[in-house]
C-alpha cells in the first residue's frame, strides 16, 4: 500500500533499484488506488536491499500554451506531487528478509518527508 498524507496514491509508479551488493536489475510496478504488486518473475530477490522511488502525477492548476493547436485552449500542466525525497532524492530502502517468500512493504508517505507511523 502506498499513501500520501493518509490518502491512497490513486495512480503512480514504484521503482526498486538493487543496492548494497544486491544483484539483478531494477524492477517496479504501477500504483493504482494505493496498491502495487511486483510479480514474482520480476520481483525483488530474497535477502536483497533496494532503493525505493515513488512518483505520482496530477494536474497542478496551471496551464500552458497548446503547441499542437496554437489557437486552441491552453493545456493543463501535470506534475509529480510526491516530494523529491521519495523519488529523485529518495533515501527510502527495503531489505527483503531471507525467509520472506512474498514480501509486503507499505509506504505511508507525508508531505513533510516523513514516513507516517504504521501503528
Amino acid at each position: 500500500m502506498v499513501t500520501f498524507d493518509g490518502a491512497p496514491v490513486e495512480s503512480g509508479t514504484i521503482e526498486l533499484t538493487p543496492i548494497d551488493g544486491t544483484g539483478g536489475p531494477s524492477t517496479g510496478a504501477a500504483i493504482e488506488a494505493g496498491h502495487y504488486e511486483v510479480p514474482d518473475h520480476h520481483g525483488v530477490r530474497v535477502g536483497g536491499t533496494y532503493r525505493v522511488a515513488i512518483t505520482a502525477m496530477k494536474q497542478t492548476g496551471q496551464t500552458t500554451r497548446n503547441l499542437m493547436d496554437p489557437i486552441g485552449p491552453p493545456l493543463p500542466v501535470i506534475g509529480n506531487y510526491i516530494p523529491p525525497q521519495y523519488n529523485t532524492q529518495s533515501k527510502l530502502t527495503i531489505s527483503v528478509p531471507e525467509d520472506e517468500t512474498s514480501g509486503k512493504f507499505d509506504f505511508p508517505l507525508e508531505q513533510s518527508g516523513a514516513i507516517r507511523s504504521q501503528e
